[in-house]
């Protein structure tokens, strides 16, 4: 049906469905939350930052930005509702530690 679009179906089960969701979604909702979240509270404005920033940096700004422009109530669905994003979130938070020794 959609395949005339670029999409791709592929067959999966549920519990696969919601597990590779919560890698791709809550991961990268979780972290961009977080990344906003802890430039908000830097005293920074975006603006200010992106003046220093490099073109990676820029673009994985914009990236942010724009996953958290999105819909509000569908990304705290998308966190609320899938059974696996809490262990998503827990790996997030015992790898934010060890990325001081990276």
């Amino acid at each position: 049906m959609f395949e005339n679009k670029g999409a791709m179906t592929i067959e999966t089960t549920a519990e696969e469905h919601d597990r590779t969701m919560a890698v791709i979604q809550c991961l990268m909702h979780t972290s961009g939350y977080t990344i906003m979240k802890s430039i908000e509270d830097s005293g920074y404005t975006l603006e200010q930052l992106e003046l220093m920033s490099s073109p990676l940096y820029r673009t994985a700004l914009a990236f942010t930005g724009r996953l958290l422009e999105g819909n509000a109530s569908l990304s705290a669905s998308i966190l609320k509702y899938n059974r696996y994003a809490p262990e998503v979130a827990e790996h997030l938070k015992i790898m934010l530690p060890d990325s001081a020794n990276w």
